[in-house]
Order: C-alpha cells, then structure tokens, then sequence
C-alpha cells in the first residue's frame, strides 16, 4: 500500500496561522478606530519608504507579472480550463 507523500488537510498549520494573524488584525482595526489620523501617517510612512527604496524591484516585479500574463494569453496554456470551470 502506497501512502499519499503530500497531506492534503493539515488543521494544525492553518489554526496557528490564525493565531498569528487574527491579533495583529485586531491591533490594526483598533489602531484605525482609536487614532485614524496616526495609522494614515503610519500606513503612508512605509509605503512611502517601501517604493523609494525597492522602486526598481517593485517596477521590475510589475512588468514581470505582466510579461507573464501575456505569455500565458498567446501560449498553448491559454487553452487550459480550470477544474472549476466545468
């Protein structure tokens, strides 16, 4: 008998992840009831400093995912359909 090499259902994982995001969502939503204005500055603050310093990634990141795109529309791949789909 052959076993499956890849779990599919691992509860464990997603119930920690949870744990982790569910508290900092909690922070955000109540750092923006609490003081908006401060999570404006905070939130413009980074994105700010992220775009200065990483423009030429984010840019190239950018025209990666479209040159992708494109390839995928004009490839044998467009023709694929998804499991969803039908």
């Amino acid at each position: 008998m052959v076993s499956d090499p890849i779990p599919t259902h691992r509860p464990q994982a997603r119930s920690y992840l949870f744990v982790i995001a569910l508290p900092i969502c909690v922070v955000v939503a109540l750092w923006g009831i609490v003081d908006p204005d401060a999570l404006v500055r905070a939130a413009d603050a980074i994105t700010t400093t992220i775009f200065r310093a990483l423009d030429w990634f984010y840019l190239s990141l950018i025209l990666f995912f479209l040159g992708l795109s494109v390839w995928l529309a004009l490839s044998p791949y467009s023709r694929v359909i998804s499991s969803s789909a039908g």
